[in-house]
């Protein structure tokens, strides 16, 4: 028992009490982000040692703006000392290299992240080449997504491949030790294949990254790493993901953009309703003889911007994924690329 003493007498604490006062609410620092959304979150833990969960996009703006809200705790990023990743996205790993050779800290990547840690430029053209046979086979017109690989091109630029002696890996199984507590590591894919969340099984703290965001994630179009030509059917990995998400017991999320919050169960089910909603409209689109992903993606998005159309068109394709899983739909493979067609219904 502890005696936790107050300007109003002594309270006698449990062990569970003590360790639950003890703990940590991490430092949201928000910074500039150029891709996807306008801020990405990096945390900060300062005891036993100053980590950060996340780091960025490599610019200026992002490397300005965790120089100032480190000062702003009496920290700064020569003192950080560890950094985890939680998936291999620009906007979380972009500025990893960059701190480390400010601060000497160790960077801690899943297994999955580690080959786009250490050998970016090289997967990223690798998935650049494989957006472009995915557009192809979409039928997606060059004028439309000549730009997209333009724009892609230039994430490279924002995201430093980080040297080795810097690099320690975790698996996908593992317990990291940060914070002065064990956080599990979860593989949470469905935004990002690579996805991972850190959960801490006596203070309830969730870090969800970009699996459990305030608005449904984009399920990012993303190839197979031991089959490179194929592709990851996202959205129904991140349905199966939620599932496993919303039987947690979690008392706060703290999500890769955006403010923390509460009520993950309440959020999930918003979302998957929404996704099984949007999969419906999807359903009656190619009912309508709709057959190209494109198209499908145009109707059902009909007021996008451009950019927001890539967005639509990825969840597009995680739509005709769940069809397909409920045998609602099929893609048939073409000389001209894929094509999709309803199912028969069966008369009762």
């Amino acid at each position: 028992m502890t005696e936790l003493i107050l300007i109003f007498g002594v309270i006698n604490l449990t062990p569970k009490q003590t360790f639950l006062f003890a703990m940590q609410t991490p430092l949201r620092i928000e910074l500039p982000a150029q891709f996807a959304h306008e801020t990405v979150n990096v945390y900060a833990f300062t005891e036993p040692e100053l980590t950060l969960i996340d780091s960025g996009e490599a610019n200026q703006a992002s490397w300005e703006a965790l120089q100032q809200g480190l000062v702003k705790a009496g920290l700064s990023v020569n003192e950080v000392r560890k950094i985890i990743i939680t998936h291999a996205h620009v906007d979380h790993i972009g500025m990893a290299a960059q701190i480390a050779e400010a601060s000497g800290a160790e960077i801690w990547v899943s297994d999955l992240v580690y080959d786009w840690a250490a050998f970016t430029a090289e997967k990223w053209q690798s998935r650049v080449d494989f957006l472009q046979v995915v557009f192809q086979k979409a039928q997606v017109p060059e004028v439309w997504y000549k730009p997209v690989i333009a724009y892609l091109q230039e994430i490279p630029a924002k995201w430093l491949p980080i040297p080795e002696k810097y690099l320690r890996r975790f698996s996908l199984q593992d317990t990291l030790s940060f914070a002065g507590n064990q956080w599990q590591v979860m593989h949470a894919p469905g935004h990002s294949a690579s996805q991972t969340c850190f959960f801490q099984p006596d203070t309830q703290q969730f870090f969800s990254a970009d699996m459990l965001l305030p608005i449904t994630p984009v399920a990012v179009i993303e190839q197979e790493d031991q089959v490179p030509q194929k592709r990851v059917p996202g959205l129904v990995q991140m349905v199966e993901s939620f599932e496993k998400i919303t039987q947690m017991p979690i008392a706060v999320s703290y999500p890769g953009h955006g403010e923390p919050f509460a009520d993950h169960q309440g959020l999930i089910a918003k979302q998957v309703a929404r996704i099984h909603q949007r999969k419906n409209q999807c359903l009656e689109v190619v009912r309508a003889g709709v057959e190209q992903a494109f198209d499908i993606a145009r109707k059902l998005y009909a007021d996008a911007s451009p950019t927001m159309l890539f967005s639509g068109f990825a969840m597009t394709l995680g739509y005709l994924d769940l069809l397909a899983a409920e045998g609602l739909v099929v893609q048939h493979d073409t000389p001209q690329g894929w094509r999709f067609e309803a199912v028969a219904q069966k008369q009762v």
